[in-house]
This record gives C-alpha cells, structure tokens and sequence, in this order.
C-alpha cells in the first residue's frame, strides 16, 4: 500500500467522504458525474451540502435550499421506496413524512420568529438531514420517543375531528 493510500485511509474526513459515497453509491446521475469528472461521489456530494450549507448561512436562497433538502430529496428518495419491494426504506419514508409534517405545522407560525436568529436554516437544514439520513434515522427516533406515543392516545379524538371536517366539507355547498 502506498504511504499516499494509507494517510487516506486513516484520514477520517477521508473516511466520512468514502462512507457517504458508499451511500450514493447507486445514485445512477451522481455516479455518472462523478465519473465524468474524476472524482468519487462523496467528495460531489461532501462537496454540493458545503456550497448548499454556505449559500443558507449567507442568506442566498435560504427557503429554496432549504426546501429542496426537505422536500424535494425525501419526495424523490420517497418514490424510489415504493418501487422496491422492500417495505423497510417504505416505513423509513412514512416515518419522515409523519415526522415532518408535524414539525412543519410548528414551524410555520414560528419560522416568522426564528429566522432572524443566526444559523436558523443551517440548523433547520442539518435537523432534515438527520432526519432522513440512513445511518442516523433520525424520523424513526423521533417517531418511537415521542410521536408515536402521542398520537396513539389522541388517535379517537383526531379520527373525531377529521370525520366531523369531512362531515362539514360534505354538507356544504359551494354552487347556488
């Protein structure tokens, strides 16, 4: 082994470089890329979160970046689930969703507030990252320690609520 590919290998930036390729690993687009220009995935993808990460810090397209992570990745990563026959990535997904949303009914009235304190995005950035991420599964923690519990013991009263609204859109009439 050369001295240049065993100071790569004990390199732990190098190593989290190398782990989040391996994640990408079959993301047809980054790889092809990432050939064409040389590199190995992780380094376009360590590399695209950096750029995304300053841009949301110095507030250039903070809402756009920040709904592309949130929205956009787990949408697309969310119709690769239900193509699969493997229902683990489909639970994964639901999870994040169910997290998600819960989390952004708060953040709207609150974003109002919280945006005018530094790093606001970042975090929020960051916060979906975790979320998603495979190796973390942030949405299924989050889901076990606290929502799950939630919702089991409010499910008759949100069930009542909801039958009670779509009673209410049912009877009224919006022609003349």
């Amino acid at each position: 082994m050369s001295t240049d590919n065993q100071q790569t290998s004990k390199n732990p930036i190098f190593q989290i470089l190398e782990d989040i390729g391996k994640d990408f690993e079959k993301c047809k687009p980054l790889v092809d890329i990432a050939v064409k220009i040389g590199v190995p995935p992780g380094h376009i993808v360590a590399v695209s979160f950096c750029l995304a990460l300053l841009c949301i810090i110095f507030g250039i397209f903070s809402d756009f970046l920040t709904a592309v992570v949130g929205l956009l990745y787990p949408s697309y990563m969310s119709f690769k689930a239900i193509e699969t026959p493997d229902d683990d990535d489909d639970k994964q997904w639901l999870t994040y969703w169910i997290v998600f949303s819960f989390l952004h009914v708060f953040d709207g009235p609150l974003s109002l507030i919280l945006q005018f304190f530094p790093f606001y995005y970042p975090l929020k950035v960051m916060f979906y990252v975790y979320l998603f991420y495979p190796k973390t599964k942030g949405a299924l923690f989050i889901y076990n320690s606290f929502l799950r519990k939630f919702l089991l013991e409010n499910q008759a009263k949100i069930d009542d609520n909801l039958k009670r609204a779509q009673e209410t859109i049912e009877n009224t009439r919006f022609t003349k």
